[in-house]
């Protein structure tokens, strides 16, 4: 990768970044109740801010996919997606495809509709097998992993 590809991979993560410091900042992302909900606040603010102060080339992704990535910058741990609205998880993965990939391929994987058909999966699931429970993960967690093998890897795409 040349010095060039490198400086224009961190910037794409700078932002990606700054729009999740932004939504905490405006009240629009709960984090803010997550913290005085949680016990070990003072734990989950720390890694908020060595992540902060973390270079991006030490917490980029060595596989440059939308999953690689969720892992290291997404919602996690598990327990914020259901405190959280199920739009953010989707709002959030919809910034980084415009950012990654270019506004035409965000437009182009219809999202909405394929969070939508993966919920009523789950849904159906349910109806259809009476007596078994299952345990499904957050449907925003399954389309990235479906868009992870879809996309190519987005240091090569080069939008945004």
């Amino acid at each position: 990768m040349t010095d060039k590809e490198k400086r224009c991979q961190e910037e794409k993560l700078k932002k990606l970044i700054a729009d999740l410091r932004n939504r905490l900042r405006k009240g629009s992302f709960p984090l803010n109740h997550i913290f005085n909900m949680l016990p070990g606040n003072r734990a989950i603010l720390k890694k908020i801010r060595a992540l902060e102060s973390a270079t991006l080339s030490d917490k980029a992704p060595k596989e440059k996919t939308l999953s690689a990535l969720w892992q290291i910058y997404g919602m996690a741990p598990p327990a914020i997606y259901y405190l959280a609205p199920d739009d953010y998880g989707l709002d959030l993965l919809k910034k980084w495809i415009e950012i990654l990939y270019g506004r035409k391929t965000l437009d182009e994987l219809d999202l909405d509709r394929r969070i939508e058909q993966i919920a009523e999966g789950y849904a159906r699931a349910h109806r259809n097998n009476e007596g078994i429970r299952f345990v499904f993960g957050p449907p925003v967690e399954t389309l990235i992993n479906q868009l992870s093998t879809e996309l190519p890897p987005y240091e090569e795409d080069g939008a945004g």
